[in-house]
């Protein structure tokens, strides 16, 4: 869990300043020195403009012709990968688009299937036609009953509608089949795409930071190959969400490496992304970093982020306070009295008073006699 860490600039005078153990007062006066806050984060190096090279299909890796810290430039081929999966993709998508096309063709069983059953609605929708007008000539000259008549437009009527409902069907399927075709040439093409990109090239100058795997190995989709980037190095912060209201960009950042203790290593925020990470239950935030022999991507790292300074400051021990954090106790005119003060910068042991205070007043700190 991310924390805050407040410093004073300057050891303030030990006599006098410390917290009474016990149940004696002591009487303290405020002192003048420079005070600084600072969030505490931490993170890790990462080249700036980093970027993962990364398995685009199954198969095992034939070559990684690079090494660390090598300088790769545009379009130089940093990987070749078998086309096993690819090849296989490719051959199924080509066997599905031959039987999709045959399918789709004047001649499929499909589409004749259709011609015919159209043909046979058609003859019956003739032969209906010519015997409702014969039963029409036959009704004019009575020689048959209305019922007749009805029963030969009614015979006509559902073979009408059932040469049209052919004939939509034939139009229907032969756009389901159109549309089929299209689909099966795109899953034609791209897997014939990605077999190309089995040769992976690099989209720029990079530095290469890291060669995630060897040749012969097997390769998912998805997987690292490479890590790739620049020489400017930033530092990646993660920032409790208790203290991401006090930093902004543009502060001044210290920075100690786990690979070299008690090097402190300044830097600049630049900025904070507007975002909560979920998974670390903090705010990500990015400082610029000088060049320099110690910065390794991947270095992990803890930060102080210097988020306020006064080089002249009232200051009380933050243990004067009282709980309200608005009074304090002291001693006026051999009276103990509580004045209220208005506080600035506070520390995790020290608070700025900038009003109610004066730099002759005697704090008590501590609790009343018995």
């Amino acid at each position: 869990m991310n924390k805050v860490i407040w410093s004073v600039s300057g050891m303030l005078a030990a006599t006098g300043m410390l917290a009474l153990a016990g149940c004696k007062q002591e009487g303290v006066h405020p002192v003048v020195q420079p005070i600084t806050a600072v969030v505490f984060a931490t993170g890790h190096v990462e080249s700036q403009g980093e970027i993962r090279v990364l398995a685009v299909s199954d198969g095992t890796l034939r070559s990684v012709p690079l090494q660390e810290g090598q300088l790769v430039e545009p379009s130089q081929i940093l990987s070749l990968q078998d086309a096993d999966a690819a090849v296989v993709q490719e051959k199924a998508t080509a066997r599905d688009l031959e039987l999709t096309r045959e399918n789709a063709s004047q001649t499929s069983s499909v589409i004749q299937g259709l011609h015919e059953r159209i043909r046979a609605a058609q003859s019956r929708s003739t032969t209906d036609s010519l015997q409702w007008e014969r039963t029409r000539r036959l009704r004019q000259s009575q020689s048959v009953s209305q019922q007749e008549l009805e029963n030969a437009q009614v015979a006509l009527d559902r073979s009408r509608s059932d040469l049209r409902s052919q004939e939509n069907e034939l139009v229907t399927t032969r756009r389901n089949l159109d549309q089929a075709l299209v689909a099966s040439e795109s899953q034609h093409n791209i897997a014939g795409v990605n077999g190309g990109y089995l040769a992976l090239r690099s989209p720029g100058r990079f530095r290469v930071w890291r060669v995630w795997k060897k040749p012969g190995e097997f390769l998912r989709k998805g997987e690292p190959i490479a890590t790739l980037g620049t020489d400017s190095m930033v530092a990646k912060l993660d920032i409790d969400e208790g203290n991401i209201d006090r930093v902004r960009a543009g502060q001044e950042i210290k920075i100690e490496l786990n690979t070299a203790k008690g090097l402190a290593i300044a830097g600049t925020l630049t900025r904070i992304l507007p975002y909560f990470d979920e998974s670390c239950q903090c705010y990500h935030a990015e400082a610029r970093l000088p060049k320099g022999e110690h910065l390794l991507t991947g270095t992990l790292l803890q930060a102080n982020i210097l988020t306020d300074h006064k080089d002249q400051a009232l200051l009380v021990p933050r243990a004067a306070l009282e709980s309200n954090h608005s009074s304090l106790r002291v001693w006026r005119e051999g009276k103990l009295a509580t004045v209220s003060v208005k506080t600035g910068i506070v520390t995790g042991d020290w608070a700025e008073i900038l009003e109610g205070l004066a730099a002759s007043d005697e704090l008590v700190i501590g609790k009343d006699h018995d």
